[in-house]
Order: C-alpha cells, then sequence, then structure tokens
C-alpha cells in the first residue's frame, strides 16, 4: 500500500459501523494481504486512534483475522487506556470539589468533556492527552491558585498582567494526578474567540449531574470546538495536521446533531468548516448525503499530494515551522519592543528566564523528533 491508501484504508477500519459495505471491504483487503501492519500501527499510534481500532476490529468480528501477536498489543493498548481514563475521570471528579469550595463550576472541553457526556460507547476508545476545562475571567486565577494549593505545578512563567493575552494558563502538572490540567479563559485562540468563547459558551452549556455537578459545552457547541480546534489552529492549518482521533469525535457527534446544518451556522468560517466536515467524511469512505464542495476537493487533492512523498511531507514542515517560529516568535516580538511596554516586559522576563531557553528547547527538539522519528505521517 502507498502512503495514502494506508492512510484512507485506516480511515475506513475507523467507520466500521457506519454501513455494511466497509466491513467487507476491509475484510477483503485484511485476507488478501495488502495490509502492511507495521506500517499501519504507527499510523494509527500517530493519530492516537489504536484503542479506536481494537474496538472497531473487536466489535465487527474482525480481530481473529489480525496476526495474533497484533491483536494481542491492540488489546493491551486498549486496556491500558480504559484504566487510564476511569483514573482520569476520578481525576475529575476531584477538581471539582476543590472548585466547589470556591463556587467555581467549570465547563470541560474536548476530550474529557465527551467522556463526561458519554460520547462514546466505551470509556477506553479516546485517548486522552490532558484535561482542558474552562472558567471566566474572574474566575481563571482563583482556579489556578487552588489547583496550586493542592500540588499542581507549572515550568512556565506567568505574569498576572499578561493574562487578556493568555488563552491559558501555563499546564499544571501533579506529581501523583495522572492527567495535567489546562484551565481557559478562552476555548480557542484568542483571534478565534471573538465568535467563539466563554460567555458564548454558557447560554447553551450542558449540565453533568455528578457530585458535585459540572458543566460540558451543548452538542452544537461541540461541533464548533472541534471544527476549530482539529482545523482553524494555526499548527494544524499550516501543517495540515489533521487527526483521525479529532474526525471520530466528530463522526459520533454527527450521530446526535446534523453538523452540515450547524457549520452553515458559522457564516464567518463556512468554507473551511465544510471543507473540514467533507473531508471527515471522505477520509473514512462513508457516505455524506452531500456531494464534495469544489473547496474540498482541491483540499483533498493539495493533502493527497503532500501524503505521496515523505522527503517533500518533511521539507514542507520544517520550512512552515522554522517561518513560524522565527516570524511569530522573534522578529514580531522583537518590533514591538519599539511600541509596547507590555511587550518589552515580556521579552525581557522571557530572556531572562532559564526556564524559558529550556522549554523552547525541548519545543524544537520534541517537534523534530516527532516529524523525523514517524515511520508514517
Amino acid at each position: 500500500m502507498t502512503n495514502n491508501e494506508l492512510f484512507y484504508f485506516l480511515g475506513r477500519c475507523l467507520a466500521l459501523g457506519e454501513n455494511q459495505q466497509t466491513r467487507q471491504e476491509v475484510v477483503a483487503t485484511i485476507e488478501q494481504e495488502q495490509v502492511n501492519w507495521n506500517h499501519l500501527v504507527p499510523l494509527a499510534s500517530n493519530h492516537l486512534v489504536l484503542p479506536a481500532l481494537y474496538l472497531r476490529f473487536k466489535r465487527h468480528g474482525i480481530l481473529h483475522l489480525l496476526p495474533a501477536e497484533l491483536a494481542e498489543h491492540l488489546r493491551m493498548v486498549y486496556e491500558l487506556n480504559l484504566q487510564r481514563n476511569a483514573k482520569i475521570r476520578a481525576q475529575i471528579d476531584t477538581i471539582n470539589r476543590l472548585f466547589a469550595t470556591a463556587g467555581i463550576v467549570p465547563v470541560y472541553l474536548k476530550g474529557a468533556a465527551n467522556i463526561l457526556d458519554d460520547l462514546y460507547i466505551d470509556l477506553g476508545e479516546r485517548m486522552l492527552g490532558d484535561i482542558d476545562l474552562l472558567v471566566s475571567d474572574e474566575e481563571f486565577l482563583t482556579a489556578a491558585n487552588i489547583l496550586k494549593a493542592e500540588g499542581y505545578e507549572h515550568n512556565y512563567p506567568f505574569f498576572e498582567e499578561e493574562m487578556a493575552n493568555t488563552k491559558h494558563f501555563p499546564r499544571l502538572v501533579h506529581p501523583v494526578e495522572l492527567a495535567d490540567v489546562e484551565i481557559h479563559r478562552s476555548p480557542v485562540e484568542l483571534k478565534l474567540s471573538e465568535y467563539f468563547n466563554y460567555a458564548i459558551i454558557a447560554t447553551e452549556r450542558k449540565k453533568i449531574e455528578s457530585d458535585p455537578p459540572c458543566f460540558v459545552l451543548s452538542d452544537r457547541h461541540k461541533v464548533t470546538l472541534n471544527f476549530m480546534h482539529g482545523f482553524m489552529n494555526s499548527e494544524v492549518k499550516m501543517f495540515q495536521s489533521i487527526t483521525f482521533r479529532n474526525l471520530i469525535d466528530l463522526l459520533h457527534l454527527s450521530h446526535r446533531v446534523d453538523i452540515y446544518r450547524i457549520i452553515s451556522e458559522l457564516p464567518q468560517y463556512a468554507s473551511p468548516a465544510r471543507i473540514y466536515t467533507d473531508f471527515m467524511y471522505y477520509s473514512m469512505g462513508i457516505d455524506s448525503k452531500h456531494a464534495l464542495a469544489p473547496e474540498s476537493k482541491r483540499y483533498i487533492r493539495k493533502y493527497n499530494v503532500q501524503r505521496k512523498s515523505k522527503l517533500l511531507y518533511r521539507i514542507n514542515w520544517v520550512s512552515k515551522y522554522l517561518w513560524s517560529r522565527i516570524w511569530n516568535g522573534y522578529i514580531c516580538n522583537a518590533a514591538g519592543v519599539f511600541y509596547s511596554k507590555q511587550i518589552r516586559r515580556h521579552v525581557f522576563r522571557s530572556l531572562t528566564s532559564p526556564q524559558w531557553y529550556k522549554l523552547h528547547l525541548k519545543s524544537y527538539t520534541d517537534s523534530f523528533r516527532q516529524i523525523f522519528g514517524r515511520k508514517e505521517n
């Protein structure tokens, strides 16, 4: 299989259950020994969908067609993720109790919200990186201080006077608790927050009857956040790094609400939202009952060309990554010191902080290790 064929085969595996024909195609491909499992597994791992892949194979009677060692590996990954998610669910309850002492009821985002809202049939399906939660500006620092008092720490400096330019508090890490926590004052990048923010979300947030209770986004707003995080995020747009993990979330949401109707209600982003939605259905081989929009066809062609050559993909990635870092991270800040006291203070604090150098070096190292260490992209 080529890179593109492997990518779309994975998409069809993750769409098992959407129609009977998909299962027949997946089974035929496996039985004809067309699948290079040594390439598919790293690809699924990069997209954070190994537990989901295991559950699809198990639920649709395909596991026995896999090499026994692979089937056992997928089972172990799933069971470890199930145990991890159960512990994270308990960690969320602890956070809720801590916040309740200050009268704060957080709104959970992304994977944590989907688990609380029973979006998945199985608790072990979704891989969680961290716990994302949203509070109002007035509650932002109080919420952070509550977690810090309970042993959570952040490695990156935070200055209160810069809060207005901050999407979320620096990632909070606990020496014992399993998941890191990100406290958001904006659910999306600040440049997108004019159209999607705490005030908008609060008008129709959904209450979760836990003890104590908390909130998650409404299904309509879950679709909006999935699109903005999974497609409009700066790094995703730059590197075209759409993940099947986000696409599966969107697919699950499509079983609850009409996502094409929802994206039509986003006039500022109607075109990219349509591309993202079309791409989800196309990449998973599902008939959406909607013809591909012309802009979606162009995007898919460009996406496929990028995937054909690993060398071209990496050259494109490195050039965009370095340009983004140099322009946005350094040149813009350097220019800003001439007209903004706040930027001057920020630059001075960064350049005199050993943590700033340490975290930047780690960021570069992790990013380059990720792209050059991948067997498949």
